[in-house]
């Protein structure tokens, strides 16, 4: 099996340079490593190109994680296509490890495994879990795949730093262009493999399969609160959770994303908690409604044909 990796970056040269090396001592090379830069990122893709024909560059102009992806995407031609972010390295025995899993059974479509989190230098232990990757029957996402132990399972969703699809699939696929965000279009893999779910295809997370992640906000990303990338945010997630949910599950999820939601993005029971703990939670509150209403937009505009965002 030929296997293709795909860097998307922009604004780290640094963590790409790192990446780079990481993916250079894989036991079981790439056949193809691409890396995806901005036209503006001089400097990464200096980086990029200092690696020689071991690595090839694809220039996009627009801005997001989703339009560098799918550039790569498109420019790949392996039968399994391996997505990480410029800020991890993965481990050595990681696209050996992705491909047996693929060899095993041809109904997997998707393969991922665990982010080791790494802040300030050290690696940081925030235990373990069984429970990685999955969706309720009303829509409640649950991520933990930084935390994943025991053996490998079917999940629902895998985490885009450490995540394989087969080629043909994603190609056909892509990364859903209806996403909003500005530098990164979060959640972006959630509708992916619900996609594949929704086709009866496997998708498999393997704890053992793994990177390092050494997470860094993108350069056109805020450090700081801001109600617009919550809504974002929240809009992407509800879109991929509304196409997969039969209708009745549909609306229990709406009514608990307002009755009660998370601590990220509020409900009403979150709300009156975040009045106590923290400012912002009002804010919060009607940027994460305000992400559902456009969510439930963007699904109406699509059956209708119309695929237009705003």
């Amino acid at each position: 099996m030929r296997v293709s990796v795909v860097i998307p970056t922009y604004g780290r040269p640094q963590s790409l340079a790192r990446c780079l090396d990481a993916i250079a001592r894989q036991r079981r090379p790439a056949d193809e490593t691409i890396v995806v830069v901005r036209g503006d990122d001089l400097a990464s893709e200096q980086v990029a190109r200092s690696r020689g024909a071991a690595v090839r560059v694809v220039r996009v102009d627009r801005p997001g994680v989703v339009a560098a992806m799918n550039a790569g995407i498109d420019a790949s031609d392996g039968d399994v296509v391996a997505l990480t972010d410029d800020d991890a390295a993965p481990h050595e025995d990681w696209l050996a490890r992705l491909l047996a899993v693929y060899e095993g059974d041809p109904g997997v479509a998707a393969v991922g495994g665990r982010d080791r989190l790494h802040f300030d230098g050290r690696p940081w232990d925030g235990g373990s879990t069984q429970r990685v990757g999955t969706i309720s029957r009303i829509g409640v996402i649950t991520g933990n795949h930084h935390m994943g132990s025991g053996p490998p399972r079917d999940v629902d969703v895998l985490k885009g730093v450490n995540l394989s699809v087969r080629g043909g699939l994603l190609r056909e696929l892509r990364i859903d262009e209806r996403l909003r965000g500005v530098g990164t279009e979060h959640h972006w893999e959630l509708g992916l493999c619900l996609s594949l779910r929704r086709r009866g295809l496997r998708v498999v997370y393997d704890p053992e399969i793994a990177v390092d992640h050494f997470p860094q906000p993108r350069i056109d990303d805020s450090r700081e609160f801001r109600p617009e990338e919550l809504r974002d945010s929240t809009h992407n997630k509800a879109v991929a959770v509304l196409e997969h949910l039969p209708a009745p599950a549909r609306a229990a999820h709406r009514a608990w994303a307002l009755a009660i939601g998370t601590g990220t993005e509020p409900g009403l029971a979150q709300l009156l908690r975040a009045r106590v703990r923290r400012a912002g939670g009002w804010a919060r509150f009607r940027a994460t409604q305000a992400g559902l209403r456009d969510a439930a937009h963007t699904v109406r505009r699509t059956r209708r044909g119309d695929t237009r965002l705003r």
